[in-house]
Formats: C-alpha cells, sequence, structure tokens
C-alpha cells in the first residue's frame, strides 16, 4: 500500500496518509519540537525526525533541538537526542536526517546552534542497535562554505549518500559507517555551477 508522510513544521506534528483513498492512517504529535526533516526506513518501519525549522531565529531555545527515531507500529521512540542536549562544543540542530535503508544508522547534517561555532556544518551518523557514534570530524581549516551540506540522500541500498553544500557541489560519499567518509568518491556538480543552496537530491531506484 503506497503512503505517503506529511511533516508539518510549525504544527509540531506528522500525518500519516494512505494514497489509495485519501484516509488518515495516523497523526504523532511531536511537539514542542518543530520539525526539520522526517526520514523512513526501507521497510517503513522505523522514522526519524529532527528540530531544524526556524533555528536562525530560535538557536538557543532547546525546545527546537534534538532527533528521534520512532517506531511506526507502536508510535513509541526508540532513540532520542532530546531538546536539553548539550554536546562538549555546542548545541545543535539537525535540518535534514536520513534513515539508512536497513534501519541500523541515522545519518544527519547537525548545526551549530550557538557560540563560538554557530552555523558551523557536519555530518553526525549514529549506530540504533550498537548505540555507536561514527567516526565524525570537523575539519577546521576549511573556508566557511566547504562541505557546509544542506541536503543529503542515500541511494535504494544504502551504499552511497549524496550530499549538496551551499556553493552548489554535490558530491557522491561511500557509506561505510562508523568510519566518516573523508573524501567524495565522485563530484557531480562543481561549487558555483547550480547556484547556491540546492534544496533537495534524489537518486534513481
Amino acid at each position: 500500500v503506497q503512503k505517503l508522510l506529511v511533516a508539518y513544521a510549525q504544527e509540531g506534528t506528522l500525518r500519516h496518509w494512505r494514497l489509495a483513498d485519501g484516509a488518515l492512517l495516523s497523526t504523532l504529535d511531536v511537539r514542542p519540537v518543530k520539525l526539520g526533516a522526517a526520514a523512513f526506513d526501507a521497510a517503513g518501519t522505523l522514522l526519524a525526525t529532527s528540530a531544524g525549522v526556524e533555528w536562525e531565529a530560535h538557536k538557543l531555545d532547546d525546545e527546537y533541538l534534538g532527533w528521534q527515531v520512532w517506531d511506526t507500529q507502536t508510535g513509541e521512540i526508540i532513540k532520542q537526542l532530546g531538546k536539553s542536549y548539550d554536546s562538549v562544543l555546542t548545541r545543535h540542530l539537525y535540518p535534514d536526517i536520513l534513515l539508512s535503508p536497513d534501519g541500523s544508522w541515522v545519518l544527519m547534517i547537525s548545526v551549530s546552534a550557538e557560540g563560538e561555532l554557530t552555523d558551523l556544518k557536519n555530518l553526525f551518523m549514529y549506530g540504533i542497535a550498537a548505540k555507536q557514534v561514527g567516526d565524525g570530524y570537523v575539519n577546521f581549516a576549511r573556508q566557511p562554505e566547504e562541505d557546509d551540506f544542506d541536503v543529503i540522500v542515500f541511494d535504494a541500498q544504502g551504499d552511497f549518500f549524496a550530499a549538496a553544500d551551499e556553493t552548489g557541489k554535490v558530491a557522491i560519499f561511500p557509506f561505510r559507517p562508523p568510519d566518516y567518509p573523508k573524501e567524495a568518491q565522485a563530484i557531480i556538480e562543481k561549487p558555483g555551477s547550480l547556484g547556491p543552496r540546492p534544496l533537495a537530491l534524489a537518486f534513481d531506484p
């Protein structure tokens, strides 16, 4: 059965629709977090959500922080990095989030929301079953626009992910968690060729 998930960012709810007859199957209330992104695993048994909209206006409000992984059958939260989360360096928002097709890893863009590192973006990986953080890194020598990814997407098998940064560059990386991909396997669009800030990416299955 084909279904559609709609994330209502300002309202803080997720609504699940059946496309065949337009029936509303369920509504999930995730307030006070205002949603930035949502993604299923391939089987549709897990759902990842994150806070990331209007983060410029609410960068210091804890209620806008965090990400969650939900069991779609029970509506229960399996894992969350919550609104009161403080990392070693700064608090974060997550404007884009993915679940690997097998549902074992969460991949997301994190954005520093306060302090000297405000606006710094990085990729973050977390293994759900293993409760393991991926071997990520932040390259402090890079220029502000370099690899500051805005959108990410997995291929159907979860072997690769594509990422687009603020300059318009689109790169493809191998996904081999827990290792962080330090170099792109391919760059299919160079900086400036698509204009700034691509809004979305999609792999043909």
